[in-house]
């Protein structure tokens, strides 16, 4: 057959060409006749087609009837191996099955679809997905989404000529909406355009002249002409940064772009208030630029750049009376970026002079100056102490810089940085970090931003052992960076994970908190779709490898955080549906290295089934060897009387009790009674030492049992006060020690309060909190919770917690002035620092050092200094745990009707700066589904609290329908709501505008930078999901309206 197909027919027979060309003829069909059986079809149409890749150009006429039978009866075949319309699907990056679909995966060179076989496919699947490409690249997390597309783990440097086209037909179609309607300018997806072009260009995956060149040519033909200076600013943006890199001549393509879009005499009118005047002069900046880079460059200049190039030139001998209000500031900084002598000397010091007194320009007639900045120093509520710069450098200001000149920003705050870890220099202004904290949400600035942070600021205050800057890195990345790629947080989580051992750190309580706290955070939210990635198992493998190779002591320690790690396993497991064999291998191997942690059944119960067994058989092997412990010991032992074994009973200060439930409740008794009695003996001992001295050496180096917070809470139960020296003692005890006394702590509150008044026993542990600082509260509530109590133990450690949280005024102020006096959208806020100073002055947080000076009346030492605090409150710290708390009420369902209405009446305003508010809801339904699925009221009060928090600061209808949330809001006697298919189809149609309507989706004024979804269509999924999950009907039943509206629809779609 492949000798047949070979052969050359011509197309015009001679006669005597023609019974060889029958006999070829007649052999190609008994070949090809599947009755005859002499080769396997699919043989013949692999040869057709690889002879043939043109499916209507046949080799000659006499074969077109053959070879078209043959085709066709392999087309039913192709679309059972392919899947109708996949050229019109499109994914949503940011949900966590486009990375374990393959479905999404194109060919890295040729951007088809990996077709199986040699079948006659549908054209629309051979050529290449242009659509599906633009519509990914559309996203501000586009690289992880072509990683995922082009099944690359890395970004390869190589040519994909794809990417060029691609960017022309995005660059085309905003430039057509903004010649259609002149109000979407559509900023932000300039931005990411923006963003792109440097990238790909740096990776060398597209070639910046040739898709110059290929805009040219299209713009010729195109008369878009509204949006020019969008585009030029665009192509300054690279230009302006890659000028050392790259010749004239591949930059000088954008002059004859500059000459097609523009006539060369334009009329323009500059305000500096007006930001539009940065894009207005951008095409006069790439000429400056381009005869900067070659002097000697022989080219005839407009007259409209040459009149702004002039007025450019006298805006620069007046720059001192301009400040970064003024946007003529921005715009000299982007024309003579590369103009050294003028930008680093007069400038870069304008911009800077807000930040960093040592980089201020030295004009004493610079307006730039604001009146709160005339002193050099600033006083903190806690004490400490800071440059007295509170204004940032604005967003849209910094939205206004060319990428070279935020490099140049980004390049002096590191150095300032940089002096402040070498002690040359003072504490950072508030307005330099908030400024640097805005700067790192910036994707262009990667190298100098993220990558800059993450490998070198964070690492270096580490290697420095630098408390401060450590403690400002962690202030950072917990409160303002939350979406970053996981390759840079998880660089930053193992580093942070490595400073804990330093002993240096270890006795900052302050910053030893804040440490433990950072990585408790980043494992409680990391993003559930990230974490079946390389980073991800690369940060697993470190904390494993700590726990596998650590002490006794240290795993201890570290309990609540091995915890968490496990909870966020199992609940992104349950979320992708990831529990299959190959998962149960890995996760098997896993939890075999970790230390054995024993956990209720009400979470075994939720748990995926590969931890479930785990556990299960881990509890029962400790329990039978228990057995097998206590079996053994009695038969070594002799038959004594009975006074004499009690005589043989072990004291109960040489050990260390913990109560947990993989003990047997004659055991618990036991050791209930044994945490009982130290706590007596260690009691009497207290008030039995006459000095200081004596006190602080026995429970620092004499005492092996870890009751001491037992017996502060025993203080100040028959006292009502604490002696100053407590605070020293724990000083010297140091905060990993501390935690090892919280858990003894909370196991003897649980042990008191199921026979004393609970009341009275959680007003002193409200003071020991408040009062006295002891512990952080939202690390108390953190043990208490994680503690693995059940039955009666468990209700009463959850009514500590929620008592703790109803009874303290102290708590509910601090909550009702977080919400009344700090602004959610800190991004746009800059008097931030004023609002959060006047905040802390009423709920400064204090330090063991703090209250032993206001209990003895003694003054701080240069020591006892405490770190400066620029964004953390005690209300922002509690929301990991907030999150923990209403989970655990959930997985309790007794206790969940009786604390629910309390705790969201209560802790529920603070969900307006939760950062991921969204996946917080879904990932608590999907988890507890098989709890949550005979209560739809408790999700719909948890998602009616979350949404109504973030009202005020959002949409009115940003998650659920105004049609949810007003049955929602009735009374309680209502009727049972079954939904109607116009519901449902309000609900989808939602979803299906984010992708119908690109336009409108792009012009609304939400910053996806600093959302929780960076893009429409995830944000529309995840609400829609929520709001089905919440609905007071069963599984099915939405199920089935789903499917009747989709053929509802399909049959007649004008009337839904």
């Amino acid at each position: 057959l492949k000798r047949l197909l070979d052969i050359p027919i011509p197309v015009h027979l001679q006669v005597d060409q023609r019974k060889s060309v029958e006999a070829v003829e007649k052999l190609i069909k008994t070949i090809c006749d599947r009755k005859n059986n002499l080769l396997p079809a699919y043989f013949v149409i692999t040869e057709i087609i690889k002879n043939l890749p043109e499916q209507r150009c046949f080799s000659h006429w006499r074969m077109a009837d053959c070879f078209t039978e043959i085709i066709e009866s392999f087309r039913p075949l192709a679309q059972l191996n392919s899947v109708c319309g996949r050229t019109f699907m499109t994914p949503i990056p940011g949900h966590v099955g486009f990375y374990f679909n393959a479905f999404w995966k194109l060919e890295a060179l040729s951007l088809r679809f990996p077709l199986k076989g040699l079948l006659p496919y549908s054209q629309d699947l051979l050529n290449p997905q242009m659509r599906l490409l633009t519509h990914v690249f559309m996203h501000y997390t586009y690289r992880d989404a072509i990683a995922v597309l082009l099944g690359t783990a890395k970004p390869e440097k190589s040519r994909i000529p794809y990417f060029e086209e691609v960017i022309t037909e995005i660059i085309l179609e905003l430039m057509f909406t903004a010649e259609c309607d002149h109000s979407q300018l559509n900023p932000q997806a300039w931005r990411i355009i923006s963003t792109q072009i440097i990238y790909l260009t740096l990776q060398q995956s597209i070639c910046f002249t040739r898709l110059v060149k290929i805009l040219h040519t299209k713009l010729t033909h195109y008369p878009y002409r509204y949006a020019r200076n969008q585009l030029m600013w665009c192509l300054f943006n690279f230009l302006s940064g890659g000028m050392q890199k790259y010749s004239v001549e591949e930059f000088a393509v954008i002059l004859d772009l500059y000459r097609l879009l523009y006539t060369g005499r334009d009329i323009f009118t500059v305000s500096g208030s007006d930001s539009s005047c940065v894009l207005m002069l951008a095409p006069t900046c790439i000429w400056i630029h381009i005869l900067k880079k070659s002097p000697s460059m022989e080219v005839e200049l407009p007259p409209t750049v040459n009149t702004q190039r002039k007025f450019l030139q006298e805006a620069l001998k007046n720059k001192t009376q301009f400040n970064t209000d003024n946007y003529m500031v921005a715009v000299l900084c982007n024309a003579y970026s590369s103009t050294s002598e003028i930008f680093q000397q007069d400038l870069l010091p304008i911009l800077l002079e807000n930040l960093d007194n040592t980089r201020g320009h030295n004009s004493t007639q610079a307006s730039g100056n604001f009146a709160s900045n005339t002193t050099s120093s600033m006083p903190y509520p806690n004490g400490a102490v800071s440059e007295v710069k509170l204004r940032p450098l604005k967003l849209e200001f910094l939205d206004s810089v060319s990428v070279h000149v935020r490099m140049n920003i980004a390049n002096s705050l590191i150095g300032t940085f940089g002096r402040f870890m070498q002690g040359k220099s003072a504490w950072p202004s508030p307005a330099l970090v908030e400024t640097y904290c805005r700067m790192l949400t910036y994707p262009d600035l990667e190298i100098l931003g993220l990558k800059q942070f993450t490998s070198h600021i964070v690492l270096t205050a580490a290697r420095h052992q630098c408390c401060e800057m450590m403690y400002i890195c962690c202030e950072i990345l917990n409160y303002r960076l939350f979406n970053i790629p996981s390759t840079y947080r998880v660089h930053a989580i193992v580093t942070l994970q490595q400073t804990l051992a330093f002993a240096k750190f270890q006795t900052n309580a302050s910053l030893y908190w804040m440490l433990e706290r950072t990585l408790l955070l980043q494992f409680q939210w990391y993003p559930h779709y990230e974490i079946f990635q390389a980073p991800f198992a690369r940060l697993l493998n470190s904390f494993v490898a700590v726990a596998a190779d650590g002490t006794k002591q240290s795993i201890a320690e570290n309990e609540e955080l091995m915890r968490i790690i496990i909870l966020t396993l199992a609940r992104s497991t349950v979320i992708s549906n990831s529990d299959s064999c190959f998962i149960e291998g890995v996760y098997r191997e896993l939890l075999n290295k970790l230390p054995s942690y024993s956990w209720p059944q009400s979470t075994l119960s939720v748990f995926p089934q590969v931890f479930c067994s785990h556990y299960t058989q881990q509890q029962q092997q400790q329990q039978q060897q228990q057995q097998q412990q206590q079996q053994q010991q009695q038969q070594q032992q002799p038959q004594q009387p009975q006074q004499q074994q009690q005589q043989q009973q072990p004291q109960p200060q040489q050990s260390n009790v913990v109560v947990g439930s993989s003990q047997q409740p004659q055991q618990q008794q036991q050791s209930r009674f044994l945490l009982k009695q130290q706590v007596d003996e260690e009691y009497i001992k207290h008030r039995t030492f006459g000095s200081e001295l004596s006190l602080i050496d026995y429970f620092t180096n004499t005492s092996t049992s870890t009751v001491y917070l037992c017996l502060l809470w025993r203080l100040v139960y028959d006292t009502g006060e604490l002696p100053a020296v407590s605070m020293k003692i724990l000083e010297v005890l140091g905060p990993r020690k501390v935690l090892v006394h919280l858990k003894s702590l909370a196991d003897f509150l649980v042990y008191e309060t199921n026979s004393a008044d609970v009341n009275r026993c959680v007003d002193v542990l409200n003071r020991l909190i408040f009062k006295y600082a002891v512990v952080p509260l939202e690390r108390f509530m953190l043990t208490m919770l994680l503690r693995d109590y059940e039955g009666n133990d468990a209700f009463y450690a959850l009514l500590i917690v929620m008592l703790l949280v109803q009874r303290s005024e102290e708590l509910r102020s601090a909550v009702a002035d977080c919400v009344a006096m700090l602004p959610s959208d800190y991004w746009h806020c800059q008097d931030w620092n004023d609002k959060y100073q006047a905040y802390q002055i009423k709920h400064a947080e204090r330090t063991w050092s703090q209250v032993y000076v206001e209990l003895s009346r003694a003054s701080l030492t240069p020591n006892d200094c405490p770190l400066p605090v620029y964004f953390g409150t005690r209300c922002l710290q509690m929301l990991p745990v907030v999150d923990l708390l209403l989970q655990k009420l959930v997985e309790s369902p007794a206790a969940c009707l009786k604390f629910l209405d309390s705790t969201l009446s209560i802790l529920g305003p603070l969900y307006r700066f939760h950062p991921y508010p969204v996946s917080f809801l879904y990932s608590t339904f999907r988890f507890y589904e098989k709890r949550l699925v005979e209560s739809p009221a408790i999700k719909q009060k948890l998602a009616l609290a979350v949404h109504g928090a973030c009202v005020p600061s959002r949409d009115d209808h940003w998650l659920l329908s105004a049609e949810f949330v007003g049955w929602v809001g009735q009374a309680t006697d209502r009727g049972p709501w079954v939904p109607d298919l116009n519901y449902y189809g309000a609900l989808v149609r939602r979803l299906i505008d984010t992708f119908s309507e690109p336009r409108q989706q792009w012009s609304r004024k939400t910053d996806l930078r600093f959302v929780e979804f960076n893009n429409f269509q995830t944000h529309a999924l995840y609400s829609i999901c929520i709001e089905l999950m919440s609905l007071p009907v069963g599984v099915v039943d939405v199920g089935n309206a789903l499917v009747t509206l989709v053929t509802h629809w399909y049959s007649n779609s004008n009337s839904v």
